[in-house]
C-alpha cells in the first residue's frame, strides 16, 4: 500500500494542485512501505524473491558493502590516476567509464 500511494504521489507531484500532496505524504507512504518490507523480511521471503536475496554474487557483495561504501568516492579518480600513468586515456563516456571504477572498488573492498 505504503508503495502504491508513493508512486500515486510521484506522478501527482507537477501537478499545480497536487504537488501539496506530495510534500505531506510521500515520506509518510515510503515510510509504510519499508515498514511492511521488514515485516515481511522478519517472516522471511519466498519464492523468486528469496532465491535472488540468498544468490551468493548477491549476498557477497553484502559482506564487503561497508568496504564499497568506503572506497567507492575515491576510485574514479584513482582509476583515472593509474590508467594515465600507464599512457592510456581514460574514457570519457560510456559505460566502461563507470565500469572501472565499479570493479576496483569491488576488488579493493575484498581485500
Amino acid at each position: 500500500m505504503g508503495l502504491v500511494f508513493s508512486v500515486m504521489l510521484t506522478t501527482l507531484r507537477e501537478h499545480e494542485t497536487y504537488w501539496k500532496l506530495y510534500t505531506i505524504f510521500y515520506d509518510v507512504a515510503l515510510a509504510l512501505f519499508f515498514c511492511w518490507l521488514i515485516y515481511v523480511a522478519s517472516h522471511g521471503f519466498k519464492g523468486i524473491v528469496r532465491y535472488i536475496l540468498e544468490w551468493p554474487p548477491l549476498t557477497y557483495i553484502g559482506r564487503i558493502s561497508y568496504g564499497i561504501y568506503v572506497y567507492h568516492l575515491f576510485m574514479p579518480k584513482l582509476c583515472m590516476f593509474i590508467v594515465s600513468s600507464f599512457g592510456f586515456e581514460y574514457p570519457e563516456g560510456g559505460s566502461l567509464k563507470s565500469l572501472i571504477p565499479t570493479l576496483a572498488t569491488i576488488a579493493v573492498a575484498s581485500l
